[in-house]
């Protein structure tokens, strides 16, 4: 099973969505603890955040059947199934597949929940009320999980290696981040 140019775009829309995602919170957890945003164009600008990331939440999940045909994908490509854990100094056997597959199942069993909360957020800042919630951290990491699979995925599928993937997504900026997240998920 080879992905085809339309499917591989998909993957890297997938991704762009996925670190969209993640940037937002950033921008929305930081906008909350002010608890009441600086002015209306903050508080127009927060809803749009919130809104923007239930939407993105919406979008990947709805993508759960093509994310398990990427693991697939990944396994045909990566002969040991691109055995991170030692990369990002995990406690873990897992490959790429297995993180992207309990990714997935984490997304669809606690998306549903972070969704409506996020929605409900919005819906208290637009009545003028202060937000106190962000992205759990099930769902961060789940995010991480997808977005570090699938940039392995075309990237190995354009011929750079494994190792070398892993060291370009491991930069001394996000490698701690990545690190903490991937050991509370194989935790």
């Amino acid at each position: 099973m080879t992905l085809n140019v339309a499917e591989q775009r998909q993957v890297a829309d997938i991704v762009r969505t996925g670190a969209h995602l993640l940037n937002l919170d950033a921008i929305w957890t930081a906008g909350l603890r002010e608890r009441r945003p600086a002015s209306d164009i903050d508080r127009t600008a927060l809803i749009k955040v919130g809104s923007d990331m239930a939407s993105d939440l919406i979008s990947i999940r709805a993508r759960q059947d093509f994310l398990i045909k990427c693991a697939g994908e990944i396994e045909e490509l990566i002969p040991d199934g691109g055995s991170f854990a030692k990369h990002w100094q995990i406690d873990s056997e897992g490959s790429l597949p297995e993180l992207l597959r309990k990714s997935v199942l984490r997304l669809q069993e606690d998306g549903p929940a972070e969704v409506e909360n996020l929605l409900r957020q919005v819906d208290g800042l637009q009545r003028g009320s202060a937000a106190e919630a962000d992205l759990s951290e099930k769902i961060k990491e789940a995010i991480v999980g997808i977005v570090v699979s699938l940039s392995s995925l075309i990237w190995v599928r354009h011929g750079i290696d494994p190792n070398d993937v892993v060291r370009l997504l491991a930069e001394e900026a996000i490698k701690e981040g990545v690190t903490r997240l991937c050991k509370k998920f194989w935790s």
